[in-house]
């Protein structure tokens, strides 16, 4: 396939051709070489076909009113020569300035791939600096997170180690507590004291849930002899022998200062025999007997010095029988009284 075609008007000059280029609107003087096959063909046919090294045909025809002036001038062996030189010199020249064109642009290109090249070890280096740089962010990043990570752990199990210690510690001062709780129960229950031969013996204390000495018994080979008892301030409020775990036999009340306020007779329980009431200095204000929780028979009155107040006696249901007396302190008869039944029945006043 023919990739250029050269429209041309030819001289031919031995096995050289002068033609001018009429192609892309301009006129140039070309110079060709022909071989002796390509001359015949152009003789014969009036045109020959070239290919050069770069695969570029091109189409050379002739035109012989332009030989008749190529033959002029090849009868003058001078100029032809004189041109021949020109032509020389000229592709000489050519030649040069196309291997000064090359050189600059080998060194050109030679320049290209050094600035190039340096850019791209300028580049590998920068990235590799740049992977360097992104190596060490990330192995700093890795360890931050992983101290951090070690920190959080850490402070998670110290924690953890410091609410299980505080668990222990809250569950050993509960079990304490409970400990001492029960202890104090049993000690409450059970009572402090001593023992002989198995047996308690002595005086035995006994606590309220609140630890406070609530009451005392005294032991003799192993049997109680004598309950007191105690207000929460430390005070007697009671004191005397139980059976069956009721009163029995005489007994001493005090009031909330552990002053005696009186002393009674029990039987199983129950108010029973001699009642005695006392005033706060000791003396005795009023004694007689009690049944059935009703005063019976004589009882006496005094006053706080001591001295006999009153005296009379009750029947039965407690009412008034018989004569009533009254003093002074000083010993004289005030007044005498007769009842029966309840019933009053005259006075006699001293």
């Amino acid at each position: 396939m023919i990739n250029h075609i050269i429209k041309t008007k030819i001289y031919i000059l031995g096995f050289f051709l002068i033609a001018f280029s009429c192609s892309n609107n301009s006129n140039e003087t070309v110079i060709f070489h022909f071989s002796k096959e390509e001359m015949k063909e152009l003789n014969k046919t009036g045109k020959v076909v070239q290919t050069d090294d770069k695969g570029i045909e091109r189409v050379f025809i002739y035109d012989d009113k332009f030989d008749k002036v190529a033959k002029k001038t090849k009868s003058d062996p001078k100029k032809v020569k004189e041109k021949q030189e020109a032509e020389k010199k000229r592709l000489a020249e050519k030649k040069a300035a196309e291997k000064e064109r090359l050189a600059k642009k080998k060194a050109a290109e030679e320049n290209r791939l050094a600035n190039k090249k340096a850019a791209e070890e300028k580049a590998a280096q920068e990235k590799q600096l740049a992977e360097k740089k992104a190596a060490e962010e990330a192995k700093r990043l890795a360890e931050e997170k992983a101290a951090a990570e070690a920190k959080r752990l850490a402070e998670e199990q110290a924690a953890a180690e410091a609410k299980k210690l505080a668990e222990e510690q809250a569950a050993a001062e509960a079990q304490r507590l409970a400990d001492e709780k029960a202890a104090a129960e049993a000690k409450r229950l059970e009572g402090e004291g001593e023992y002989k031969d198995g047996k308690k013996d002595g005086i035995w204390t006994y606590y309220d849930k609140q630890g406070v000495k609530e009451k005392e018994i005294l032991f003799a080979d192993g049997l109680d002899t004598l309950h007191t008892y105690y207000s929460s301030n430390g005070n007697k409020l009671k004191e005397g022998k139980m059976v069956d775990g009721k009163e029995e036999g005489n007994w001493t009340f005090y009031d909330e200062n552990g002053v005696k306020e009186r002393e009674t007779e029990h039987k199983s329980g129950q108010e029973e025999g001699i009642y005695t009431l006392f005033y706060d200095n000791g003396q005795m204000e009023v004694q007689g007997p009690y049944a059935n929780k009703l005063r019976i028979g004589k009882w006496t009155w005094w006053y706080e010095t001591g001295e006999k107040w009153k005296e009379g006696d009750y029947a039965d249901d407690q009412q008034r029988d018989g004569t009533w007396s009254v003093w002074n302190k000083d010993g004289s008869l005030i007044e005498e009284s007769i009842y029966r039944g309840g019933e009053f029945q005259s006075k006699k006043k001293y």
